[in-house]
């Protein structure tokens, strides 16, 4: 209604113009995707080969304003020693989104080299400017190792984050998830994140950043990659420079630095 309003008074001026359109945009369907190709040599009986992971959704116009249906589809392959392992993944999902609090519950359906339905719920919820609550549960989880469905193993995972974020130059974050498998394996994680804007200039940013990831497994005799217990730890930066801008379109090319160390048993 603002925006409308605002249309009658000025609907020449360009800024108007551009909050009309983001509007009429945010009322269609919205279609998102994202392709992750990667490969790795040695590791032995652990090595992923070749691997291709797209993963893509569909959201629906709203419904009623704060709901949204979308659908899901994915397919991630690998091709370890003992030949190659694949996923296909789709599902259907309601979105329930207010300002501060978003919700979504979905179910899917796993094709490939293991058949397997699956469910799961996420809520994302900012109570005050600088907290922010992320919860999420899955019964067969994305994460669970390709490898693994070669086995006829799946795993299901509870998930929770929490972020404080002063303002766009400082934000700590800490991660915990509890991933149970079907052959026994208890695999718990945890991690922390540290984001600071050290220098911010004009089209010029330099994030530094900070890593700490350890996670632990009660059994590590299974068929895919379980240490014991393993710890990372990362420090860095990320260099970002926008080569050029015009109202709302950008481009922007990124360098990202890091160092640190891994361990494992």
């Amino acid at each position: 209604m603002r925006i409308a309003a605002l249309l009658a008074i000025w609907p020449e001026n360009r800024a108007v113009q551009r909050l009309a359109r983001e509007l009429d945009a945010q009322r269609r369907f919205v279609f998102e995707i994202e392709a992750r190709p990667g490969t790795s040599d040695g590791g032995g009986s652990n090595a992923s080969g070749d691997t291709r992971e797209t993963e893509a959704r569909l959201y629906s116009p709203p419904i009623a304003e704060n709901s949204r249906l979308f659908a899901m589809f994915g397919n991630a392959v690998s091709h370890p020693p003992e030949g190659a392992v694949q996923r296909d993944r789709v599902g259907a999902a309601l979105e329930y989104r207010q300002p501060q609090f978003r919700a979504t519950a979905f179910a899917t359906q796993s094709f490939g080299t293991l058949s397997e339905p699956g469910f799961g719920a996420t809520l994302d919820w900012q109570p005050v400017d600088t907290w922010r609550l992320g919860l999420s549960a899955e019964r067969f989880s994305a994460s669970t190792p390709l490898r693994a469905l070669r086995y006829g193993i799946t795993s299901d995972e509870l998930a929770a984050r929490v972020t404080w974020r002063r303002d766009e130059s400082l934000s700590f974050a800490v991660t915990a998830a509890y991933q149970p498998f079907s052959d026994g394996n208890r695999r718990t994680a945890g991690g922390f994140e540290a984001r600071a804007l050290i220098i911010d200039l004009p089209h010029f940013d330099v994030t530094a950043r900070g890593d700490l990831y350890t996670s632990a497994n009660s059994r590590s005799d299974g068929p895919y990659f379980a240490p014991r217990s393993d710890l990372t730890a990362t420090a860095g930066m990320m260099i970002e420079h926008v080569a050029w801008r015009r109202y709302e379109n950008s481009f922007v090319h990124a360098l990202t630095i890091d160092a640190g160390s891994y361990s494992q048993q």
